[in-house]
């Protein structure tokens, strides 16, 4: 089953919207902790979108593109255990891309908790 991209607003409502200047691509977290993602989503967001405060919506600095948010489920797991350890516990979170621009990011990552 596909899932479509999420909205926006929803997938990134605790992350400030700010603008900057160019960046990198942003990737499904895969073996960083919780805390690491959502900082690295943060700067992702600075450095590569502009934020429309009439709509809210998110335009990419590279292209111009549409910045949209693809839902993925993050398995956890102990940050104590060699390797990619946990009792099958997930989030779902959002990982926003320039539809334009980016790849689709991965369904599917991991947080070391």
């Amino acid at each position: 089953m596909v899932r479509p991209p999420i909205p926006l607003a929803l997938a990134l409502m605790a992350v400030p919207m700010l603008s900057g200047g160019e960046g990198e691509v942003m990737q499904t977290p895969v073996k960083v902790t919780l805390e690491e993602y959502r900082q690295e989503r943060r700067e992702w967001l600075e450095k590569n979108t502009i934020a429309w405060p009439t709509t809210g919506g998110l335009q990419c600095v590279k292209c111009g593109g549409v910045i949209r948010a693809q839902a993925v489920t993050l398995d956890v797991h102990n940050r104590e255990l060699p390797g990619c350890q946990g009792d099958g516990e997930t989030i779902e979170t959002a990982v926003p891309y320039c539809v334009d621009c980016e790849e689709l990011p991965a369904k599917r990552g991991c947080v070391h908790v």
